[in-house]
């Protein structure tokens, strides 16, 4: 045994170092530090303790003061051979033991009272504000992720009874005579009390991740949360009842409450939360004004506005040509809907109800669009319709209905850049511009056709026609993708009714439109950061040139199409069209989108790079001797738990995240692809090294990135071996240019393109 002396703040063991000696204090103190908490080592105690069960350390020790300690050799897993060899450390063994098991079950009850309080607070609010709604006769909004929330329960991996078990062994041992203890167990108290150390550190940390994501419904930037829908209700209640109602006065005192609790939690530390209060005395103040100054509708918006969209559900049946039964039918279904107040409501009548509207509402759509694509003057109530989902005016609210009539007579879309109205993307189909997309098996309208034809259903020659008839291309489109796409963008799955409806709207609709601009800005970005995001290979032939055979990339831009509908997620569909890999992607996202359009879109196109790699790889795509971008992450994610290049803490998060992602590889990917966007490409490390080192190996930044982060330590490695192949790639193509120019030929555009996005 040695003598040792560490300097204040010396880092004793790193979080995931070998563990191969510990350290008695004889003087001094060790800090000791895991996710969410830190506690104190003092004279007598056990420096690596916690950690002796296992091969590297998973808490962090440095020294918090100059400290003296003495050293004892240790080969991981033979606790035994050293507790014999040093019985006359045995009592201070056992005493640190039972220090650091205090410590961190303390900690832990802590952290998991505080969860549970929380999560009962968050629970209360919730409801507080169903009952807020049905008092003012307003159908309740959604709490997006809350459903997710309920899944996600910490408590249930550690039992309640650990921390006062422990608490009893330890009177209990070291009220006993130690002179002489029992090596076995000793062994084995050591052993199990080390494994459910880890474990209460691992679970504090999930607890206070998931108040974090408490936290984020309480409170978020993309104002998708319980505050704002109670800011939003308090507006609508106010405006239909006034100031001085005294429902509206509760939800006030709510909303208040929300945000001493907000402020209890911390979050008024941020710069969101002054932001959001502001932006809450504004929207009271102007609902007050408008209360105490209330006009009338007519004399709000104007009788003009008021007669055109008056009756509207009246204007699109009759409009539509859909036969007198159904279209009677489907007034009678809208009618209850719109007078119920639990419009989201799991009763059972409610929900056969939304079931009902979804059949009707789809079979209304496709016969109003087959009229409305041949008509040169379409209503602007109808465009509503097929552009919104809109049906009625009372449904939408009426200032509603007046903004979503001038929205639709000039709706910032761009078909031929690739951002289509719901409607202009129907119309290209219908008019062979677009061919009809895959259905939920991963069948297209031609793979159909073909296979009616094998059946002997259509004959060879109707499959022809069949596939250029305009009709039959829409109503594949429509019967096939759009009901799945509409109901999946709204991201209310269990709550599903298409109807544009009021009760849904937590935000301006200015705040939540889709527009052309701010999709190509935010594409723009993603380019700017990941440049390779929308290229794919394919190869280029020029004999003439003495080109047989060249692998190029080109970019080809997704199709952007704005369902109709208020939403809050974006969906993938399909990564190519057809089976050409030189095609668009097609991507869908709510006209009116709640969440952060820019995180949708970076989520998108981190699916469409796992599903295109998916697609080239084919069967191979998880075959880890066939290197591409899911076989390198698949195999990472499988095998962590073997990785020696991954710390505990590491594993831990992997485990955890894995949990969120409810053990989805893809979702795992679009999870850190995300983070390796917004913060990894601004030098923020939030991946581990082996999850950055597969994103930078298939997923590089920019060169502009790439400059920015050449002198951080974390990528100077990669980005300098990047380069190196890169150069590599170059010079092949520089020899190629010459051979080509000294032939007295010109370089084809396309090589002088791959060049150019090698070098970029």
């Amino acid at each position: 045994m040695a003598m040792k002396e560490f300097a204040k703040d010396a880092v004793i063991f790193e979080a995931g170092q070998a563990l191969d000696r510990l350290y008695l204090i004889v003087r001094g103190s060790v800090r000791v530090t895991f996710p969410g908490g830190s506690y104190l080592l003092k004279n007598g105690d056990i420096v690596g303790l916690a950690d002796i069960n296992f091969k590297e350390t998973f808490l962090k020790y440095e020294a918090a003061d100059k400290t003296t300690v003495v050293e004892y050799a240790y080969e991981p897993g033979k606790v035994s051979e050293l507790l014999t060899g040093n019985k006359d450390a045995v009592k201070y063994f056992l005493a640190s033991l039972f220090h650091q098991l205090d410590e961190l079950s303390s900690h832990y009850k802590l952290t998991r009272n505080e969860y549970t309080s929380l999560k009962e607070y968050l629970t209360g609010c919730y409801e507080d504000y169903k009952e807020c709604c049905k008092k003012v006769s307003i159908s309740a909004g959604e709490l997006n992720g809350y459903e997710e929330l309920e899944e996600r329960n910490p408590e249930e991996f550690l039992p309640g009874w650990i921390t006062g078990y422990y608490s009893r062994l330890s009177e209990i041992v070291m009220g006993a005579d130690n002179s002489n203890p029992d090596p076995d167990f000793l062994t084995g108290l050591i052993t199990k009390s080390g494994r459910d150390l880890r474990e209460m550190v691992s679970i504090g940390d999930e607890i206070e991740a998931v108040k974090a994501d408490i936290h984020v419904l309480l409170m978020n930037e993309g104002k998708t949360d319980l505050f704002e829908m109670y800011q939003s209700l308090y507006v609508k209640a106010v405006k239909k009842l006034g100031v001085d109602d005294p429902a509206v006065g509760q939800i006030y005192r709510q909303l208040n409450d929300l945000l001493l609790q907000i402020e209890t939690e911390g979050l008024d530390k941020e710069p969101l939360y002054e932001k959001r209060k502001a932006q809450f005395e504004e929207a009271v103040k102007q609902a007050n004004e408008l209360a105490m100054n209330r006009e009338g509708n007519e004399e709000q918006f104007g009788k003009e506005q008021l007669e055109k969209i008056k009756d509207s559900l009246v204007t699109i049946i009759k409009y539509s040509e859909i036969e007198e039964e159904k279209g009677q039918a489907f007034v009678k279904s809208v009618t209850e809907y719109k007078n119920t107040v639990g419009k989201n409501g799991s009763e059972d009548d409610i929900r056969k109800l939304r079931a009902l509207i979804t059949k009707q509402f789809n079979e209304l759509y496709l016969k109003t669009f087959l009229v409305a694509v041949e008509d040169i003057a379409v209503p602007t109530v109808v465009m509503m319709f097929l552009n919104f989902g809109y049906v009625d005016e009372e449904l939408a609210g009426m200032e509603n209905a007046v903004a979503l009539y001038n929205l639709a007579e000039d709706l910032p879309t761009s078909p031929d850049s690739g951002v289509y109205s719901y409607f202009e993307w129907l119309k290209a189909i219908y008019d062979c511009r677009k061919d009809p997309g895959r259905n939920e098996f991963d069948v297209d309208f031609a793979d159909y056709l073909h296979e009616e034809a094998r059946n002997s259903r259509i004959t060879k020659q109707q499959e022809q026609t069949c596939f250029k008839d305009p009709v039959l291309r829409v109503q594949y489109e429509l019967e096939n993708v759009f009901p799945s796409v509409n109901k999946t963008t709204t991201g209310r799955i269990t709550t599903f009714c298409p109807l544009f409806s009021e009760h849904n709207i937590i935000k301006t609709l200015d705040d939540m439109l889709t527009t052309d601009k701010k999709v190509f800005d935010i594409i723009d970005e993603i380019r700017g950061i990941d440049y390779g995001a929308y290229y794919r290979q394919t190869v280029f032939t020029a004999p003439e040139q003495g080109i047989s055979k060249e692998f190029i990339d080109i970019e080809v831009l997704p199709d952007i199409i704005l369902a109709p509908n208020i939403g809050n997620r974006g969906i993938m569909w399909q990564e190519i069209e057809g089976k050409r890999r030189t095609t668009p992607a097609r991507m869908f996202i709510s006209v009116f989108q709640q969440e952060d359009l820019r995180i949708q879109l970076m989520r998108l196109t981190g699916q469409f790079r796992w599903e295109m790699c998916k697609r080239v790889q084919g069967a191979r795509w998880n075959d880890i001797t066939e290197r591409s971008l899911t076989s390198e992450y698949f195999d990472y994610v499988q095998y962590f738990r073997k990785n020696n290049d991954l710390s505990p803490e590491a594993k831990d998060k992997i485990k955890n995240d894995m949990a969120r992602c409810k053990n989805s590889f893809r979702e795992m990917f679009i999870r850190d692809y995300v983070i390796w966007l917004q913060f990894e490409s601004q030098g923020a490390p939030r991946l581990n090294k082996v999850a950055r080192a597969i994103l930078f190996a298939y997923v590089p930044f920019s060169k502009e990135c790439r400059d920015k982060l050449r002198i951080n330590p974390m990528y100077k490695d990669m980005i300098e071996r990047y380069e190196t192949k890169q150069k590599a790639k170059i010079h092949r193509l520089e020899n190629m240019k010459v051979k080509i120019t000294n032939m007295g030929k010109h370089l084809p555009g396309e090589i002088q393109a791959q060049m150019d996005y090698i070098n970029a």
